[in-house]
């Protein structure tokens, strides 16, 4: 017996993608990223573990690139990098410890076992979302950037 005969909706499921793979196909403008890399460092160490978040100033919000940042360090490939143009840059640290900053009982577990507090980096609001660091990704590169934060507000 035959797929089709079983389920009669079949051709049209089938038609229907197909059509909607071929429209996907067209011909909209492919959208250049460009490659970014560089250091992030707060107080002059650099940042363990976070995401550097690059979204365009004007015009789409929602092309973003996201880098992760290992040991200061931070690179995308082209196939995820900005888009060119000033971009709002956005730095998160990821770097908890290994608990939830607001998982109180196990930091009073943690520190009464004997040992040290966990130094957990926090980023100023001034480098996060809302904040106002700006970066200028070029077609011609190099998109080499240095974000040295400041752990206190100024």
């Amino acid at each position: 017996m035959s797929l089709f005969r079983r389920n009669p909706g079949c051709p049209f499921f089938l038609l229907t993608a197909a059509s909607a793979l071929m429209a996907g196909c067209g011909g909209q403008p492919q959208i250049p990223r460009i490659p970014v890399a560089g250091i992030v460092t707060v107080d002059g160490t650099p940042l363990p573990k976070g995401k550097v978040v690059f979204t365009p100033a004007e015009g789409n919000a929602s092309l973003i690139a996201m880098a992760q940042v290992v040991d200061g360090r931070f690179e995308t490939p082209e196939a995820f990098g900005a888009i060119p143009g000033v971009q709002r840059v956005e730095i998160i640290s990821t770097d908890d410890g290994g608990y939830a900053p607001d998982d109180e009982a196990a930091m009073e577990r943690w520190v009464a076992g004997g040992r040290k507090p966990i130094k957990v980096v926090r980023i100023p609001k001034q480098y996060q979302k809302d904040g106002k660091l700006k970066a200028e990704v070029k077609t011609g590169g190099p998109n080499e950037f240095k974000f040295e934060l400041a752990s206190s507000e100024k």
